[in-house]
């Protein structure tokens, strides 16, 4: 059911029309100055002036794409992802260091097991209960 309101505003719309086509009508021969028309091809010219400038300005404003160069967008992107691959797989370099130093000596694997010596030592140190390194930080706080 079409409500009061859209029906009252359809007809009002209806009446805006008859009468401005009336009103051009009668003043099409009598006081062709006063047309209605003259005044709505004003609007329609401004609007039409304002909706171009809009326009323009808005291709302008999407050009953006007009300068990046899309063959150097995979060197740009290189440029960008070959430092973080390098700061990424660094550590592996901690392990190229190692086995250079350790093939450098006549037994090598005396370099591996004094790794692993050093590993367990700090292991000791910092997983035992009442370590030295704890007993130092307690003297340092009675003091």
């Amino acid at each position: 059911m079409i409500s009061k309101r859209i029906k009252l505003s359809f007809y009002g719309f209806c009446l805006v029309i008859l009468a401005l086509f009336a009103t051009e009508h009668l003043t099409k021969h009598h006081y062709p100055s006063l047309k209605p028309s003259i005044f709505i091809k004003f609007v329609g010219d401004f609007l039409e002036n304002i909706f171009t400038e809009i326009g323009h300005h808005l291709a302008y404003f999407s050009s953006f794409y007009t300068y990046i160069k899309l063959e150097d967008l995979y060197d740009t992107f290189l440029n960008l992802i070959n430092p973080v691959i390098e700061i990424v797989g660094s550590p592996v370099s901690l392990l190229k260091g190692y086995l250079e130093v350790s093939l450098e000596y006549k037994y090598p694997f005396l370099v591996v097991l004094g790794t692993i010596t050093l590993i367990g030592l700090c292991y000791l140190v910092y997983k035992k209960k009442d370590n030295l390194l704890s007993k130092i930080r307690r003297f340092q706080t009675k003091n």
